[in-house]
């Protein structure tokens, strides 16, 4: 009994200290607030709010972007969106991220630097003499080639910010885009149909191009190629060459593919990536000085002449009308043999349950 009592007032005192420690503590608290000695400093009204986490920022950002009806006017798109799709963008191989680390013109407190403004930041991965060894330009030339894009080009401000952004932490793919076919009509050009970036690699859901749901994956490139090639409008303003999407399509390329077959070339085993030329110019994979070794990569051995069977013009009866004719009856052939096999099949089907029918008919009279 005497244990027990030792301990109530154990218990008792160690409460009892604890109740003074508190109250001493929220007088001396409320002693400060009324002084303001423990106050931090005031922040000045016009300061930026501080980006510490990234996730914080990106809650801060999400403030706006989070929302589904959040739409302004800009050049060429009167309801251009700006919400940001969580859900596909945390599933994208940028969902590390911060929205500050692309959107390099955006400042922390508002949106105030103009898209002309914007200053590509290399530095913090790649120093000077590295970014000129490996580009063949200056940071400053760099930058200079942006502000052509839209001072003088008057290249779209989207895709031209876009083009920024990407180039920060993707150099090398910049550099090959840059003088191929996509990158002279935008860069030098100006032209507003020429693809950049988020136009085949998407912007806020880019995803790896193992991935199946990706637009790069070797299952959808010729999907994502043919948005823009295989469009009518856009090849009389661009002098595209047409029918590419029918005669990939007719080809064993595009039939396999169709199929399922990953094993399978596609538009950029065959014209390249970032680096794509036309056909003219020595650099493409598909010029005539370097087809051959370009259908080598599949085929062991191919030469001009194996290269040359496959063009993505179609058989025209006014330029190869032999060989138009020749394809028409081929044609017809298939449709009547599929169709004999067909009719053969169902003329043996009727025969069948014709003979099982007088069979059982026979039966039935003979127990009779």
């Amino acid at each position: 009994m005497m244990k027990k009592s030792s301990n109530s007032w154990m218990v008792r005192g160690l409460a009892a200290a604890l109740a003074v420690l508190g109250l001493v503590g929220g007088l001396t608290a409320r002693a400060q607030d009324e002084t303001g000695a423990a106050q931090p400093a005031a922040e000045p009204a016009d300061s930026a709010p501080r980006f510490v986490e990234k996730q914080s920022a990106m809650e801060t950002c999400l403030l706006c972007h989070g929302k589904y009806n959040l739409i302004i006017r800009i050049e060429g798109d009167p309801r251009h969106s700006l919400w940001l799709d969580q859900t596909s963008f945390y599933k994208s191989a940028h969902s590390s991220l911060h929205c500050s680390e692309c959107h390099t013109n955006i400042d922390q407190d508002g949106h105030r630097l103009a898209p002309a403004d914007v200053v590509v930041q290399c530095a913090p991965c790649h120093d000077e003499a590295q970014i000129t060894a490996e580009g063949g330009k200056t940071p400053d030339e760099i930058e200079e080639d942006f502000k052509h894009m839209l001072e003088v080009t008057g290249f779209s401000t989207v895709k031209t910010v876009t083009l920024q952004a990407c180039f920060q932490c993707h150099p090398d793919e910049y550099y090959e885009y840059r003088d191929s076919a996509h990158g002279a009509s935008a860069m030098k050009a100006g032209y507003s149909d020429a693809p950049t970036c988020i136009d085949c690699h998407g912007s806020h859901s880019i995803l790896p191009s193992d991935d199946e749901r990706s637009p790069t994956n070797i299952l959808n490139i010729p999907v994502t190629c043919l948005r823009c090639h295989d469009e009518k409008a856009l090849q009389a303003r661009a002098g595209l060459e047409r029918n590419v999407g029918e005669s990939f399509k007719e080809s064993f390329h595009g039939r396999r593919g169709e199929l399922g077959g990953t094993q399978v070339a596609v538009c950029s085993n065959c014209h390249g990536t970032h680096a794509i030329y036309p056909s003219s110019d020595p650099r493409s994979k598909v010029n005539k000085t370097r087809i051959a070794r370009t259908c080598g990569e599949c085929h062991e051995g191919a030469q001009l002449n194996f290269a040359s069977a496959f063009t993505h013009k179609t058989v025209s009866p006014r330029e190869q009308l032999g060989l138009y004719i020749l394809k028409q009856i081929y044609k017809w052939v298939i449709f009547l043999l599929i169709a004999q096999f067909v009719v053969f099949a169902a003329l043996d089907i009727f025969q069948t349950f014709r003979h099982r029918r007088r069979d059982n008919h026979a039966k039935d009279s003979a127990n009779v």
